[in-house]
This record gives C-alpha cells, sequence and structure tokens, in this order.
C-alpha cells in the first residue's frame, strides 16, 4: 500500500514514481542513508571574466547578484533540462518531482540564539531569472537574520523542549512523516519540501577556497554545491600560462539517485553556461 495522496497537499511535490534499475535497487537497499553512498565531484573554472560581467550586471541593473546567485541559476537551469536528476527518494523508490526548488545555507548570528546555521528555500527556480532570485534571497535571509522567519522559529519551538537524548528518535519521527508518508507539516509551522532539490552553500567569504560538505541525511536532497572563494592560479589561456581567477565548486551527491553516466551531460552543462554569462545575465524585466 503506498501512502501518496491524490490530495494537492504533499509535503513534496511528485509526479510519476521513476522505474529502478538494478543498480538503484541494490544501492538503495544497501545504503540506508544518504550519508553513506555520498560522491564527491571537483570542478575549478576560471571566474575572472564572470566577476567582470556580474559587476558590470549589477551596476548597470542596481542590484547584487553573486556568484551564489549565479551558481544556483546555473544549477536550476541544469535540472529543469535534465530532468532526471531532479529526483527525490520516498519509501526506497525514486519520484520526478514537479519542480526545481533550490535551498541557501545562512549562517545567522544573534545575541539570543548565537551563531547557527539555517538558510531559506526558493521554490520553483525554474520559472525565476537570476534577479528574482537573487532579490528573494535577500529577502528571506534578511528576514532570518532578523529573527522574523516563522520557519526558523518553528524549528526551535519545536526542537527546544526535547532532551539531546531523545531528539534522534525525535527527528527519525518527523522524517516518517515527511518523507514516508510524504504529509507536510505546516499546521506545526514548518514549511514543504524545505531542502529542496539542491543545497548551495557559499563558503568564500570565509576565506575557503575548497570546501566538501555532507548531505543532511534527513533532507533527502540529493545534490549539494560548495562555492569556495575565487583565488588567482596559473591557469592555461590559448596556450599560455597566465594568473587567472579560479573558482573551486564541489558537489556532493547521493550515488543512489545519480551516476556518472547520468551526470556527464548535465555536467557539461553547467561548465558551458558558466562560460556563457549572457545566458544567465538576463536583463531586468520591466516591472521590477
Amino acid at each position: 500500500m503506498l501512502f501518496v495522496r491524490k490530495s494537492p497537499q504533499l509535503n513534496i511535490e511528485i509526479s510519476n514514481k521513476i522505474p529502478l534499475s538494478t543498480f538503484s535497487k541494490l544501492s538503495i537497499s544497501s545504503w540506508v542513508k544518504a550519508k553513506d553512498p555520498s560522491t564527491l565531484v571537483k570542478l575549478e573554472v576560471d571566474a575572472t571574466d564572470i566577476i567582470v560581467a556580474i559587476k558590470a550586471f549589477n551596476k548597470k541593473n542596481k542590484c547584487s547578484i553573486s556568484l551564489t546567485h549565479y551558481v544556483a541559476a546555473i544549477m536550476s537551469k541544469c535540472l529543469n533540462k535534465h530532468n532526471d536528476l531532479n529526483r527525490v527518494l520516498l519509501r526506497n523508490r525514486l519520484y520526478q518531482r514537479k519542480n526545481v526548488s533550490i535551498f541557501f545555507a545562512a549562517f545567522v548570528k544573534s545575541k539570543k540564539w548565537g551563531t547557527d546555521l539555517s538558510g531559506v528555500t526558493l521554490y520553483k527556480c525554474e520559472d525565476k531569472s537570476i534577479v528574482e532570485i537573487s532579490k528573494e534571497v535577500e529577502e528571506k535571509v534578511l528576514q532570518l537574520r532578523r529573527d522574523q522567519d516563522p520557519a526558523m522559529k518553528a524549528v526551535r519551538r519545536l526542537v527546544k523542549p526535547i532532551p539531546n537524548i531523545f531528539l534522534s528518535l525525535y527527528l527519525k519521527f518527523f522524517e516518517f512523516i515527511l518523507y514516508t508518508l510524504n504529509w507536510p507539516l505546516t499546521l506545526l509551522g514548518l514549511p514543504k519540501d524545505p531542502f529542496g532539490s539542491v543545497l548551495i552553500t557559499s563558503l568564500g567569504g570565509f576565506g575557503f577556497e575548497t570546501v566538501y560538505a555532507p548531505i543532511i541525511p534527513l533532507s533527502r536532497t540529493p545534490f549539494l554545491v560548495c562555492i569556495g572563494k575565487p583565488h588567482l592560479k596559473p591557469w592555461v589561456v590559448k596556450q599560455e600560462i597566465v594568473p587567472r581567477n579560479i573558482l573551486t565548486i564541489t558537489f556532493t551527491i547521493d550515488h543512489r539517485l545519480l551516476h556518472g553516466v547520468q551526470g556527464a551531460r548535465p555536467y557539461r552543462l553547467f561548465k558551458r553556461l558558466f562560460n556563457n554569462p549572457d545566458e544567465i545575465l538576463k536583463k531586468l524585466p520591466q516591472n521590477h
């Protein structure tokens, strides 16, 4: 008996169930949690011209797009074009997601709560320009840092009274509701599909040039993207070695949902889009 209701009130909006290959069946059964089957990919890209293009675009359009927003817009296009990457694992079965949603990690510091790691989620990113992504992230992060984010308040309210010794069981209960029954917990103040299709974190601001991070088991997010700090490095340009601003992007991938053959084409698409800012840095719509 499956617990996916035909009602639109689902935690994650899914459509058809994906047939499992033999590899998928074995890997899903072998690796119970996403902490086990992580595959790590490192990509170094020349960001010299991209940084210049972003600065010029920001100045012209009076916005504040960053490399994080740039990478997010590219990921949205990749997942939308290659939707076999935009899937979720529920009850040891693969389901197709209906939309591309992106979680942006954010560090929060306050006198009341101290330093904490949280984030904001954007939904239906395939329909949003990079300008819209940038503005929405800024607004939500500002709300988060002002302690006005309802989702963060709900999480703290639900977690605070639980002793640490019981917290693991407590989280398993929520995991069962969210990802086995696929029911949202909006009545408790929690957002639907809180971690989205991909999780993006930028640690370049802290001085890290290369970072690898683990997938959060509770998230059911198959991709985690880490963006480092651009740094000068010898680079071959037109058969000459010159100093260029190199950006390191790492991908932590849930191998149960994706293998090398599936990832090859979107990987090439990501690199092509990164090096073609005109496809990402679209002009502001008239109503902005």
